[in-house]
């Protein structure tokens, strides 16, 4: 859409351009007169002229005119002004909307990255709770633990299996979203690697992206708008002064003076015309365009503080989230350190079942924690990018799969 209204611009400026040059056309017209026309001539010197009823009641002109606007009061330059600006406002709202498209497919692309990740996960999950039920079954039976625990292990075995079925097929679902927003058919599996990205956010200076000078395509859009609409007003204003034109006419007359063939008739024109009364039209029409201007301008100051404000307070979520990150990460491992202790402590009977169960569950919610902190500051880091146009160089590392 917005291809088609940076064409719409560009034939803007081919209308408003059209103006300054000459206008040629083509003109058949009729008319009837009643009372015949005619001429007074002296036939007999002291007498009185007789009245020669010579003419045609029906006439006919066949012919070209070539025309063309000496002046106008500037109309024709501030409209030609106005379609630039506004040609310059679409070709930023394209860059714009191509900015916020690579955007929605980071994002999309980042989120099957991590439901891949949650299916793994997921995966790894039931295997152990598949060998905690096997472990609590054969203790039961062997009369070392009780019922309940035998059927919490049981239940947290189902709740994994249908973690790992519920993970899937979001994953099935984020696939077809994503060949969707790319609008292809068969998308092959994305490769990157959330861990590994984990790493470099990790070490991410935030520095970097306070140094570089945002370029806020959508504003820079609004503020040729807001040109565009005062340089309107000023041309709306321009139609209440006087308009010169001139202009040449060739055509074919019938009668042609006074007689019934046809003839040629050459003729030249300058036209002054100077607009007086319209009933305060004119008034209305230039006060409307004050007013859209105006609006413009309140409208690009507005976008200009709210994109400033989202941009420092996008760069802080960032650094935010680069902090998470670091903590998540210490969580994981201090997990695995409690589930390793608690592996031992459970072979060795000082800890029943449901202790060690509790250390994996707090396992598997620190590592989607990790993985979900790591998808969030890329996808702020690809939000930074699409508002300031400038590019982190962070990306690439989703450019290889794993090791």
């Amino acid at each position: 859409m917005q291809e088609n209204e940076l064409k719409k611009a560009e034939l803007d400026g081919a209308i408003a351009d059209s103006f300054s040059y000459p206008e040629l056309s083509l003109f058949s017209s009729y008319s009837h007169i009643d009372p015949r026309p005619g001429v007074r001539k002296e036939i007999l010197p002291g007498m009185a002229p007789l009245e020669l009823n010579m003419g045609r009641n029906d006439m006919f002109s066949h012919g070209a005119q070539l025309r063309y606007i000496l002046y106008e009061g500037g109309r024709r330059s501030h409209l030609q002004e106005a379609s630039k600006q506004m040609k310059e406002a679409s070709r930023w709202l394209l860059l714009d909307r191509r900015r916020t498209v690579q955007f929605d497919v980071r994002r999309a692309y980042l989120t099957i990255l991590l439901l891949k990740e949650m299916e793994h996960l997921a995966t790894d999950n039931l295997d152990r709770h598949r060998r905690r039920s096997a472990d609590a079954d054969r203790a039961f039976k062997a009369g070392t633990i009780a019922r309940l625990e035998l059927l919490r292990a049981q239940a947290e075995e189902e709740d994994a299996r249908i973690a790992v079925d519920e993970a899937a097929d979001r994953k099935r679902t984020g696939l077809r979203q994503f060949a969707i927003l790319l609008n292809v058919k068969d998308l092959p599996d994305p490769i990157g690697d959330l861990q590994r990205a984990s790493e470099q956010a990790m070490h991410f200076d935030v520095a970097l992206l306070r140094a570089e000078e945002p370029e806020f395509a959508r504003l820079m859009a609004v503020s040729f708008q807001r040109r565009a609409s005062e340089e309107a007003a000023e041309a709306k204003k321009a139609e209440s002064l006087p308009t010169v034109v001139t202009g040449v006419k060739a055509a074919q007359v019938n009668p042609y003076l006074g007689d019934k063939r046809y003839g040629t008739e050459y003729s030249a024109f300058l036209q002054l015309s100077y607009p007086i009364f319209d009933s305060g039209r004119s008034e209305a029409v230039y006060e409307r365009a004050k007013i859209d201007a105006q609006n413009a301008a309140l409208q690009a100051d507005e976008l200009e503080r709210t994109l400033k404000a989202q941009y420092d307070l996008l760069i802080e979520r960032i650094e935010s989230g680069r902090r998470t990150i670091l903590s998540r990460k210490v969580g994981v491992e201090r997990a695995k350190l409690a589930l390793e202790a608690a592996q031992v402590a459970h072979k060795n009977g000082s800890i029943d079942l449901s202790r060690l169960l509790d250390a994996e569950v707090l396992l598997l919610k620190s590592e989607v924690e990790f993985l979900r902190s790591t998808a969030e500051f890329y996808e702020n880091l690809a939000d930074w990018e699409r508002w300031s146009g400038r590019s982190s160089g962070q990306f690439e590392i989703f450019n290889k799969s794993k090791p």
